[in-house]
């Protein structure tokens, strides 16, 4: 099963989490905030600032991700390609 990661937790996320379901991946979403109401709707939530490119890379690998994304959340954009390009 493809793991994607998912930066932020906010409302706008949960119609990609759906998706990515629909598709049979496993989602994460990752954020500082475990109550935003995403990770009620993702199979993990990692507790990590979005903006910690370091952090989340090493939870990226922990996790062994396939793909990660932002999706409305413009802070993680760049975690998002940093991540995306360290582990090709």
């Amino acid at each position: 099963m493809k793991k994607l990661m998912i930066l932020g937790g906010s409302r706008y996320a949960i119609p990609v989490i759906q998706a990515a379901h629909k598709l049979g991946c496993y989602v994460i979403t990752c954020d500082y905030l475990p109550d935003n109401i995403a990770h009620k709707y993702s199979d993990e939530y990692c507790n990590v600032s979005i903006i910690d490119k370091e952090a989340v890379l090493e939870v990226a690998k922990e996790l062994q991700i396939d793909g990660i994304t932002s999706f409305a959340c413009d802070p993680g954009v760049v975690t998002a390609a940093y991540v995306a390009e360290k582990m090709g």
